[in-house]
């Protein structure tokens, strides 16, 4: 019985794999989309178990298959930001960005900045999909869709400092998170600025090391100069940057509300569009991590009642 539901499985993963190859062909035609979404009833509910809430273990194909939607995912995305008209500058982008995430149409349900159930190596922003995720995640999702909009960006890693005034307490407490990620985007003229999800910001170059934010006072980022090398990307190359926006920072900082503000004038647009061409592909994901996580269980189920497997599980 195993082995005929496994062979199923594979079969469906495998004519999946076949059609989707134009599936992205196919995302253009609102007709052919609408009817795919029309053949999803039931959305399905993850099963997850709390030893499984680590980096996932997946086959080469189930891999395969879920890297192949998040890409679907990742141009689903950088296409609504271009419907608007608001990739002419990476600034506008990132607007419309947080504004897609505020919305709630950027991800599978709402969106919670929590440590992920889910991952995929070297592609961390995939659990944004799937509606959590801290600072590396929702970083290298905006990274990924920066990219595809065809800015020069990267991630950059760094400490984040931030004081905070407390009535209550002593004014001007320093809080410092260790390990902050946040995305770099190098314009034609050589000019380097920091784009945060989190905080939602732009940080601006103050000295060699130092990024403050043109938003927020109270926010600063430290670069690391020592990281190196995560999908080719150079810590180094940020923390020698030797730029003069800092005399910029309200230009910098007005850019950047702007943007924000009117990324907001497009909230009731992104959720049609999410409806009709991004929950499938958010839908179709789910759907496999529901599967993973369903195979894992059997297997445990299985083992606990003395059967064995081989290397490939089967």
């Amino acid at each position: 019985m195993k082995k005929k539901i496994k062979r199923a499985y594979k079969q469906y993963l495998k004519n999946y794999m076949r059609n989707g190859k134009y599936f992205f062909g196919a995302f253009f035609s609102g007709v052919f989309l609408f009817y795919l979404f029309s053949k999803t009833v039931d959305l399905p509910v993850s099963v997850v178990e709390e030893e499984y809430e680590s980096l996932a273990d997946l086959s080469e194909e189930e891999e395969r298959i879920l890297v192949s939607h998040y890409q679907n995912y990742v141009n689903g995305v950088a296409l609504e930001i271009c419907e608007v008209g608001l990739n002419e500058d990476p600034i506008s982008a990132f607007g419309c960005y947080v504004a897609l995430q505020n919305s709630g149409a950027i991800s599978y349900e709402d969106f919670f900045g929590k440590l992920p159930s889910f991952e995929i190596k070297d592609y961390d922003g995939f659990s944004v999909v799937l509606g959590n995720g801290v600072c590396r995640n929702q970083s290298d999702n905006l990274y990924r869709i920066l990219k595809r909009l065809g800015y020069d960006c990267g991630l950059v890693y760094g400490t984040l400092e931030k004081e905070t005034n407390n009535d209550t307490s002593e004014l001007n407490n320093n809080e410092t998170i260790v390990g902050h990620v946040a995305v770099y985007v190098k314009e034609e003229d050589g000019k380097i600025f920091l784009l945060d999800p989190v905080y939602q910001t732009i940080y601006i170059h103050d000295d060699q090391t130092s990024w403050i934010s043109a938003t927020n006072e109270e926010v600063s980022f430290k670069v690391w100069k020592e990281l190196d090398a995560l999908r080719g990307l150079n810590n180094v190359d940020i923390y020698k940057y030797r730029g003069n926006e800092l005399s910029h920072r309200i230009t910098w900082g007005t850019k950047c509300t702007r943007a924000l503000s009117v990324g907001k004038e497009y909230i009731d647009f992104y959720q049609e569009y999410e409806k009709n061409y991004l929950l499938y592909t958010e839908s179709e994901i789910a759907y496999q991590v529901d599967e993973y996580y369903k195979a894992k269980e059997r297997e445990k189920i299985l083992k606990n009642a003395g059967y064995k497997f081989n290397e490939k599980g089967e």
